[in-house]
C-alpha cells in the first residue's frame, strides 16, 4: 500500500512539473538560470558527455531547490537513451545522498502552514527556543520568529515552494546564509554562518539509498 501511494505521489508530482514546465524546454530556476541541455549527456563524443555531466553538477549546486524535480522530468523524457538515463540516474543519486549531514541549528521549532502576502501557503518553521551562543542566536533569531526561507526569499517566488525545513539540507557550514523570517507581521532578513554539523545517524545513508532506488523504480514505470 505504501509503495502504491508513493508511486501515485511521484506520478502526480511529475505530471504537474511536466505540464507547467514543458518537457522540451530547459527549466527556469528561481534566479533565471536554465539547466544544461540533457541531449549533450548522450552525445557520441565522450568528452562532450563528460563536460555536460560537469555542467549539470555545477547547475545542481547553484539550484538545490529545483534540481531534483528537473532531473526526474529529464529522466522520464529521455529514459529511452541509455547514456542519458545512466548519467541522470547518477545525478539523482548524488542529489539524494549528498546532503546527509545536517547543520547544527541550536533552535527548537514547530512546522506550521503560513500564508504569505503574495498568497503562497508554505510549511514554515516557528521558533520555540533558541540556544544561547548558537549560530541562530548570534544572528538575532528570537522565539516566535517564523522562518520562511534559507537563501531563498519565497515571498518573491512563483509556484509552490518546498517546506522551509527541507531547505536545511542545502546549507553547508562555513558558508554565509540568509535567513528570511517574519517577526510581528514584518519580514526580516538575518545573516549567519553555521559552523558545525550534527553527527550523522546510523542507517541514514542506507535509508536514503532505499528511497533513491524506490524513486528510480517509480520513474521507470512512468
Amino acid at each position: 500500500m505504501f509503495s502504491i501511494c508513493l508511486s501515485i505521489f511521484y506520478s502526480a508530482l511529475l505530471i504537474v512539473g511536466i505540464s507547467s514546465l514543458s518537457l522540451a524546454q530547459n527549466i527556469d530556476s528561481s534566479d533565471g538560470s536554465v539547466h544544461p541541455d540533457p541531449l549533450d549527456l548522450g552525445n557520441p563524443e565522450f568528452s562532450v558527455r563528460e563536460a555536460a555531466t560537469e555542467s549539470w553538477k555545477k547547475w545542481i549546486s547553484k539550484n538545490p531547490q529545483n534540481s531534483l524535480n528537473a532531473l526526474k522530468i529529464v529522466y522520464v523524457t529521455h529514459q529511452a537513451n541509455p547514456e542519458i538515463r545512466s548519467r541522470i540516474t547518477s545525478l539523482i543519486k548524488q542529489v539524494m545522498t549528498q546532503n546527509l549531514k545536517k547543520v547544527r541549528l541550536g533552535i527548537s521549532f514547530k512546522e506550521k502552514s503560513t500564508k504569505l502576502k503574495n498568497g503562497l501557503i508554505i510549511r514554515s518553521m516557528t521558533v520555540t527556543k533558541v540556544k544561547r551562543g548558537s549560530d541562530f542566536h548570534k544572528a538575532g533569531i528570537l522565539p516566535k520568529d517564523v522562518l520562511i526561507g534559507f537563501n531563498v526569499d519565497v515571498s518573491k517566488t512563483k509556484g509552490t515552494p518546498e517546506s522551509v525545513k527541507s531547505q536545511l539540507s542545502t546549507i553547508k557550514i562555513n558558508t554565509p546564509v540568509k535567513i528570511y523570517a517574519i517577526r510581528d507581521g514584518k519580514k526580516m532578513i538575518f545573516n549567519t554562518t553555521f559552523t558545525s554539523y550534527l553527527p550523522a545517524k546510523e542507517g541514514d545513508k542506507q535509508k536514503r539509498l532505499a528511497e533513491f532506488e524506490n524513486m528510480i523504480d517509480t520513474l521507470d514505470r512512468m
